[in-house]
């Protein structure tokens, strides 16, 4: 009887201890369906319960890993566009849209860029036919190195040479499909033949889109309007509606955990004490190479003697891939709801490189103060031998704020001196503690 009773208990207890087991799992489901946690950023649900299993708390970051083996994608697209010859569907202003649209686009653009070959200047007049033919379009606002691209989207082949801003995979009738871009710096229009075929490639991408009456400029026509702007302004037919932000300094000169948190960010050994204090500065010395942290959010960098500490490779990829790879680490650790983007690469007299980075709030840019950039690199015999990085911290408060119709704008814009002035919408930082985006004329 007695031991009758014993396994009866025994088998109670189980059933306890299962019914425990699926309501804590149950828990954790749910917390992770409703974001608990992912932070409310769309991660999937299963990335978050490997990050529980791991022991990490909710919100907490991992400290970040600097490697350039893994190349990433450092140029987001400010706009992306698919047309199937007679209807558009454009996105921009909308990081996550734009995003998932272009990453559905990038495995054919990919193949576009790696067969590309016979490169030939084209007229403007060729270029513009061609953002009305069938295939895709991407605007990155900047001039991107056409290696980089390559590198990004993971594909190698052609020997593609110069950067583009503008690109564009269109059908020209047949099979065929050609690749187009444009070059910002030298304002001139190329096109390459590519191995893509329509069919079975580029016309899925197009036949399935559901336009949404995007344009561009040039589309309109003389007096419509938009005669004073960049004929490359994509205009929707629904007006933007910006998010607001808080804006904030993550610096923190007197805790000492955030001290050593950004020197190993920037690869130096933690030292305690932190160094020490000049002013509104504090100073770290690891051998010849200093860390200067201002109160203000600038950090500099500057190698002394032979610098060794952040190779950056050779050519216009691996030097910009280095560079994400430590801006992301730090600027990317604390700046919140922004992202880091690419923002120029420039050569310098003495044979090395520049490479810049901007914040960008849900794909519209942010001007930074009057610099306007996030961080600076300076790369010399493949060598990060300076940089200059500007810490800021955002949060989307919920809201939105309007702005005017593109129309509109583009009529204020008439009263400035220079026509054919490109228009952006755009977050102005100067340092306070909401922003707002609105259109700038550049």
């Amino acid at each position: 009887m007695r031991t009758h009773r014993r396994r009866r208990g025994r088998g109670l207890e189980w059933c306890k201890n299962g019914l425990i087991v699926l309501l804590a799992l149950s828990a954790v489901y749910l917390a992770l369906r409703t974001g608990l946690y992912t932070g409310g950023s769309g991660a999937d649900p299963i990335s978050g319960l490997a990050a529980l299993l791991r022991g990490e708390r909710p919100g907490e970051s991992p400290a970040p890993q600097i490697s350039a083996a893994r190349p990433g994608t450092a140029a987001l697209p400010a706009a992306v566009a698919v047309s199937n010859g007679e209807a558009r569907l454009g996105l921009q202003y909308d990081a996550g849209q734009t995003g998932a649209l272009f990453d559905s686009l990038s495995g054919v653009l990919g193949e576009g860029l790696s067969s590309a070959r016979n490169a030939r200047t084209v007229s403007e007049s060729a270029w513009r036919t061609a953002l009305c033919q069938p295939g895709i379009y991407v605007d990155f606002r900047c001039d991107v190195p056409l290696e980089a691209l390559q590198a990004w989207l993971g594909e190698r082949g052609a020997d593609l040479s110069g950067q583009a801003r503008r690109l564009a995979l269109a059908h020209g009738g047949g099979d065929a499909v050609t690749l187009y871009y444009s070059n910002e710096a030298d304002g001139m229009y190329y096109a390459c033949d590519t191995a893509v075929s329509y069919v079975g490639h580029l016309r899925d991408a197009v036949e399935n889109c559901v336009p949404n009456g995007a344009a561009f400029a040039f589309e309109y026509g003389r007096g419509a309007g938009y005669d004073g702007l960049d004929p490359y302004v994509m205009v929707r037919e629904a007006p933007p509606s910006p998010r607001v932000y808080q804006a904030a300094n993550p610096v923190r000169l007197e805790d000492e955990s955030w001290l050593q948190a950004l020197q190993r960010a920037c690869g130096f050994p933690p030292q305690a004490g932190g160094g020490y204090q000049s002013g509104n500065t504090v100073v770290i010395r690891d051998g010849s190479d200093s860390l200067r942290i201002g109160e203000g959010g600038a950090v500099t960098f500057s190698a002394g003697g032979d610098a060794r500490r952040y190779p950056a490779g050779e050519g216009p990829a691996a030097v910009i891939e280095a560079c994400r790879a430590l801006a992301q680490a730090t600027a990317g650790r604390w700046c919140g709801d922004a992202q880091i983007t690419f923002a120029g690469l420039a050569g310098r007299e003495d044979g090395g490189w520049e490479v810049r980075f901007g914040y960008t709030l849900d794909g519209a840019a942010v001007q930074l103060y009057d610099e306007g950039y996030a961080a600076r690199f300076q790369i010399q015999d493949g060598q990060i031998t300076g940089f200059t990085l500007r810490l800021r911290q955002y949060t989307d408060t919920g809201e939105r704020s309007i702005v005017l119709r593109e129309l509109r704008a583009a009529a204020a814009m008439e009263a400035l001196p220079a026509a054919g002035r490109e228009l952006v919408l755009c977050y102005e930082d100067s340092g306070g503690e909401t922003i707002r985006a609105g259109w700038v004329a550049r």
